[in-house]
């Protein structure tokens, strides 16, 4: 899933390690937290210590659910923000596989279709897919004014 290791810390409660996680319903969290978008949050994340206080405390929610603001801060005050920020980054990484260099894309990508195939496509012996045109002039009844 998109488990992140946390090293130890001297902080209350991680001074064995953590865990962080950014599953679908943590993303939802940080979405109505830090009411953005999750593609709006990526890379803000490393320009505003708050949003990554915040992002952090959610990463760590599901494994560690006593884990406050103040608690998350001082983890990334303990590990570095270059760390914290690496480990964050690896944890949305790994919540989006497909996006991921070769992730598997997984059942959300829909088979190809060989070219005039599809449902669109012509009938037999037609001459294009699209629909015949009328014959006449005159408007039709219903489009008059």
């Amino acid at each position: 899933m998109g488990e992140v290791a946390l090293p130890p810390v001297n902080v209350a409660g991680f001074e064995a390690g953590g865990v962080l996680l950014l599953d679908f319903n943590a993303l939802c969290a940080l979405e109505g937290v830090l009411a953005k978008k999750i593609d709006e949050i990526g890379t803000a994340v490393l320009e505003s210590p708050s949003m990554m206080r915040t992002v952090m405390r959610v990463a760590l929610e599901q494994h560690h659910p006593t884990v406050d603001e103040m608690e998350a801060g001082r983890i990334i005050q303990a590990i570095g923000l270059d760390v914290a920020a690496e480990l964050i980054l690896k944890a949305f990484t790994l919540s989006f596989p497909e996006a991921a260099p070769g992730g598997d894309k997984g059942p959300r990508t829909a088979a190809a279709t060989p070219a005039g195939t599809g449902g669109a496509a012509s009938k037999s012996g037609s001459k294009s897919g699209k629909p015949p045109k009328r014959s006449g002039t005159k408007p039709r009844a219903s489009s008059r004014k």
